[in-house]
């Protein structure tokens, strides 16, 4: 730092001499005429120096400690975005394996329902089926007894009509007189015993 003020001081030494020589009239640098010049300006950058360089140290080093300040929050923030990416990038990670895992659960509980449906179903079919088959089973029995019933009802009626139609040709007086008769003897031999 200090060479850079030497040089800084040097070359304002020289430019401000050239600036002089080339106003007086191109007679050049006297140090007796211009001396003064040159010592008042010394002088000048001195007390500039002297009264400037601790604010601007201070200025700079405020700058500086601002800077890192601002580059150490950068820094905290972009550690603290990295783990939140990590932590983002291990949520999917993981959410993509439980959302492959509840898929085959899914997948799992859905087959083990259709299996249950269907034996479910399967039950429900062997059930109706005895159902009907009991019903038709019970139906037959009625509808047979029913037309046992009416068959016995029409024999009834055609040997009646039989009967009614040979009621003269029939020796009926006979076959009751016999019957009677019969009755009577086995009453009587009943009677005695």
């Amino acid at each position: 730092m200090k060479r850079v003020q030497g040089l800084l001081v040097l070359l304002l030494v020289l430019w401000s001499s050239a600036a002089l020589a080339s106003e007086s009239g191109g007679h050049g640098f006297s140090l007796k005429v211009h001396g003064f010049y040159l010592l008042n300006f010394i002088v000048f950058v001195w007390l500039i120096v002297k009264f400037t360089k601790k604010p601007f140290k201070e200025t700079l080093a405020k700058r500086s400690d601002d800077f890192q300040f601002r580059v150490a929050e950068a820094r905290a923030e972009v550690t603290e975005a990295r783990e939140l990416l990590d932590v983002a990038t291990r949520k999917a990670e993981r959410a993509e394996v439980e959302g492959q895992d509840l898929k085959k659960r899914l997948e799992e509980d859905g087959v083990a329902l259709k299996a249950r449906i269907i034996e479910r179903g399967q039950a429900e079919a062997l059930k109706l089926e005895r159902s009907a088959q009991m019903s038709l089973e019970s139906e037959k029995k009625r509808i047979s007894a029913r037309l046992e019933r009416e068959i016995a009802l029409g024999a009834l009626d055609a040997a009646e009509a039989t009967l009614v139609a040979r009621k003269g040709t029939l020796p009926q007086d006979a076959f009751v007189g016999q019957f009677v008769s019969g009755v009577a003897a086995e009453s009587h031999e009943g009677a005695q015993s």
